[in-house]
């Protein structure tokens, strides 16, 4: 429970962390949308006023102000035509204000200016030269025009040289506006409602990328704790390693002084030095060995050879070899079914030896070791187990863990390089199997191998 608050407490912050970072970048995203969006529709707004404002300003030159009523606009288009003095001389919409842009596109908003509403357009202005209120350049018309919705102002005015027509009509430059309501414009609408939109997408996004970024933390981390799990093993090793050999160097080393200084001379001691040298360096060599060995079956460098056989005969021979090495050691083969295998005998042979070389070494003078086997489903499993000590619950999670000594626990006597077993399960492994350990219920040590 404390590894699993421990694993939370870290992936969830990274979780978090990916989350905010993800939410930025999207944030960023959906900022340079928006006004990359406001920009195209207002550019598009632009071009409308601009098409608007021609066609306005070409029915003025050629056909007179009352012809705007028939002029082709889009439904959201207002315009209002008015002189130097501010007298409206045409407009489809009476209340628009009369503004003058220079002629640029631009934006006027005038909160309150409506009774039910406020003013928000974009309108643009163009100046209109030596049009009359009849029609034609320099043309004059004083009535009264009133066609669909458009209102044409009367009476004379002066142009801007001051002078006038006959007719008592201004022939000086006009005013031309036009302007596009944004509160009315389907583009603006949707831009305006994207910012919302786009908050509402988000909240589903940031669930599930928080989600995502959880299990691609949870994996990395225990990709990187299996890493951190291998580098400790590996260290762990070379350590162990490390220490295995430096014991029998240094016996090796103390040995040879004290032959160099004056052990030379007396045989007993010499013959006790060169035993001692001896036994250290098979003891160095079966270590090696070993190492030699499991590198080979950790990078799958082995053959399996299968062949059937009865595992009857298996632990018969097991069972004459062992007695012929301790006659004091007692050996019982249970197979009521006559069991036959297919797999690779030498290897199972090489397997089940260690597991008896463990059996004996640490279950005493009076060992008894027990091989049977049993149909478990589709499989096999093949049991030895002895009347010794069994295994401490703390010992049994690293039985097969190279190196580890449970001696303490077991009460045992004596170590060992702690390989046997290692290699034992790398065996299983390369067989396709599988191998666990338990004590029997009279308080003895069992192997099971399953294969």
């Amino acid at each position: 429970m404390t590894v699993r608050k421990a694993s939370y407490g870290i992936e969830i912050p990274l979780a978090l962390h990916f989350m905010l970072l993800l939410s930025a970048a999207m944030l960023s995203l959906s900022v340079l949308f928006v006004l990359g969006l406001r920009f195209s529709v207002t550019r598009r707004q632009d071009a409308e006023l601009r098409e608007s404002i021609g066609r306005i300003t070409h029915t003025l030159e050629t056909d007179g102000a009352e012809e705007l009523a028939f002029t082709e606009l889009a439904y959201y288009i207002t315009y209002v035509v008015y002189d130097d003095s501010g007298a409206v001389l045409a407009t489809n919409d009476s209340l628009l204000p009369l503004l003058d842009s220079g002629g640029k596109c631009r934006s006027y908003f005038q909160k309150g200016y409506f009774t039910d509403g406020d003013l928000n357009i974009r309108y643009l202005t163009s100046r209109v030269a030596g049009v009359s209120a009849a029609g034609g350049s320099n043309a004059v018309d004083g009535g009264n025009a009133m066609e669909g919705g458009i209102t044409a102002g009367t009476g004379s005015s002066t142009n801007a040289a001051g002078s006038t027509t006959a007719a008592g009509v201004s022939t000086s430059a006009l005013t031309v506006e036009c302007a596009l309501d944004i509160a009315n414009d389907s583009a603006a609408k949707m831009l305006s409602a994207m910012p919302l939109l786009a908050l509402i997408a988000l909240i589903p996004v940031l669930l599930i990328s928080f989600a995502i970024s959880f299990l691609i933390s949870r994996s990395t981390l225990s990709a990187f704790r299996r890493l951190q799990a291998d580098y400790d093993r590996e260290k762990a090793f070379s350590s162990n390693v490390s220490h295995e050999l430096k014991t029998p160097i240094s016996i090796i080393d103390g040995h040879a002084n004290l032959l160099k200084r004056w052990g030379k001379d007396d045989p007993a001691q010499l013959e006790q030095s060169i035993d001692a040298i001896l036994h250290e360096t098979e003891t160095m060599n079966a270590i090696v060995t070993t190492l030699l060995e499991m590198s080979r079956l950790e990078q799958g460098h082995i053959s399996v050879q299968k062949e059937r056989f009865f595992v009857t005969n298996l632990f018969a021979s097991l069972k004459e070899e062992f007695c012929a090495l301790y006659p004091a050691l007692r050996v019982i083969i249970s197979d009521p079914d006559f069991i036959e295998l297919e797999s690779d005998v030498q290897k199972l042979h090489q397997i089940f030896t260690v597991i008896m070389a463990n059996s004996i070494k640490f279950a005493g003078k009076d060992c008894c070791i027990t091989l049977s086997c049993r149909r478990a489903g589709n499989r096999t499993e093949l049991l030895a187990a002895d009347n010794g000590s069994g295994f401490a619950p703390q010992v049994l999670p690293h039985v097969f863990e190279r190196f580890y000594k449970g001696d303490a626990s077991h009460r045992r006597d004596e170590g060992g390089a702690g390989l046997g077993l290692s290699i034992a399960q790398a065996l299983v492994q390369a067989l396709g199997g599988s191998i666990r350990a338990a004590n029997t219920e009279s308080g003895g040590a069992v192997i099971v191998v399953t294969l």
